[in-house]
């Protein structure tokens, strides 16, 4: 029995608060009315089966795709991330996902919950933040999202450690971000981060 043939499933996943969306075969198999809301699309229905690309800004498109084919694959994907999605009015809307793979009649369907990011501002401004860094923290942001430690990158650079903590700290504060945690974020956002 398919997923989307069981009555209940389907009316339970239409009135979800939050948007989901099924994909299978990078075509969208199933997408409730609250992600449709948020996309400024009169019903959901008008995307059903189109390729998953059209709901997502050109910026995110190749990296939510491989991600998708990673995950069909078997290999490593992020399960939580962000990317801005293409509303039917030109803008973009920022989103959180949290995405997983299910296997359903032998075939597997890459299912994605999604809401709104709080506080986002336009995402083409957000993923141009790391054009403002020098070039000495662009070195201390890529050494950091490559997971080397303080000491690590001082040597690497040659440099003090507190050097490298100030060049962090000023990084930080062009990026917007208050952690180690939200700078990896953004290297996800932007496709920093190889998961080969």
């Amino acid at each position: 029995m398919d997923l989307l043939e069981t009555r209940w499933i389907r009316t339970l996943l239409d009135e979800a608060a939050q948007g989901v969306l099924i994909e299978n075969g990078e075509r969208i198999v199933y997408i409730n009315r609250c992600y449709a809301e948020l996309l400024g699309q009169p019903s959901p229905e008008g995307l059903m089966q189109q390729h998953v690309g059209a709901i997502i800004s050109d910026a995110d498109v190749a990296r939510l795709l491989e991600f998708g084919r990673r995950r069909t694959s078997g290999h490593p994907a992020p399960v939580n991330y962000q990317f801005s999605a293409r509303r039917r009015d030109g803008y973009g809307i920022w989103l959180n996902a949290a995405v997983s793979t299910s296997l359903i009649s032998s075939r597997a369907f890459i299912m994605s919950i999604v809401r709104p990011v709080s506080g986002s501002t336009d995402p083409h401004e957000i993923a141009g933040l790391h054009q403002k860094l020098s070039e000495r923290e662009m070195q201390v942001f890529r050494s950091f999202v490559e997971g080397k430690r303080l000491k690590e990158i001082s040597l690497e650079l040659q440099v003090s450690v507190k050097t490298v903590t100030t060049h962090r700290a000023r990084m930080m504060r062009k990026l917007g971000v208050n952690d180690i945690r939200g700078l990896f974020q953004y290297a996800l956002r932007l496709g920093f981060i190889d998961w080969s």
